[in-house]
């Protein structure tokens, strides 16, 4: 088994800090601090946000040091998009080759899901959710498509986070109801009612996205307010 370098260990910390919310989207990262609180020099930290900042969960300003990424409202929903352009594609394709075992799985995911959702737990619930879509696009053999995913799915965690923990408009039992539909459909290989069913998904997110985008405003808005008035 193979050893984890220094910068390895550093960038699974920081994604943790990130993924889990302790690291809030616009907050500051200190190099410092994190040395002092994981006992590691900061040169691995640093090699492991040059990391990051590829895949889009940092940012760095001169002088201003690194922060947390924060996407704008227009850059969310492109990758949004593309989000619902390769699920529906890999749904579909994936189809044929999901057998009885694999829409057995899918059931028991989405009874987790609700199980999570009824004791509050939100990062539970985050967790059932992929792990149920996982399931179907594990078999569908285009590596480099999934691959792909996998990044929009990180580029948007910290927004999908958020609508799943928050669930201002209750999405989550909608999402739920749509695990069930999809899974019918699959079984019946009905593409048609697949892409209704996955389109069906992906605006009852939207709904959300938006509402957490309108608050984030409003919060922006009062922020500067403040500072204002403190001149």
């Amino acid at each position: 088994m193979q050893v984890p370098t220094l910068t390895e260990l550093a960038l699974k910390k920081l994604e943790n800090l990130i993924l889990e919310g302790t690291l809030c989207p616009g907050d500051r990262i200190n190099l410092e601090e994190l040395s002092r609180t994981f006992t590691m020099s900061p040169t691995p930290f640093r090699e492991a946000l040059n990391r990051l900042e590829r895949e889009r969960l940092v940012t760095y300003r001169p002088r201003a040091g690194w922060t947390v990424a924060q996407v704008s409202r227009e850059e969310f929903f492109q990758s949004y998009e593309m989000q619902e352009l390769l699920e529906t594609t890999m749904t579909v394709r994936a189809m044929e080759k999901l057998d009885g075992d694999d829409l057995d799985r899918l059931a028991e995911w989405n009874r987790e899901m609700r199980l999570r959702h009824g004791r509050w737990d939100g990062l539970g619930v985050i967790e059932a959710n992929l792990a149920f879509h996982k399931v179907i696009y594990d078999r569908y053999p285009n590596a480099i498509m999934r691959r792909t995913l996998e990044q929009v799915w990180k580029a948007t965690h910290l927004e999908r986070r958020w609508v799943m923990i928050q669930d201002t408009v209750e999405c989550v039992p909608r999402l739920m109801d749509e695990h069930d539909d999809l899974i019918k459909a699959l079984s019946q290989r009905d593409e048609a009612a697949v892409r209704g069913v996955m389109a069906r998904h992906f605006r009852t997110g939207e709904e959300s996205f938006k509402v957490y985008f309108d608050r984030l405003g409003m919060e922006t808005e009062e922020g500067e307010e403040e500072r204002e008035g403190r001149l």
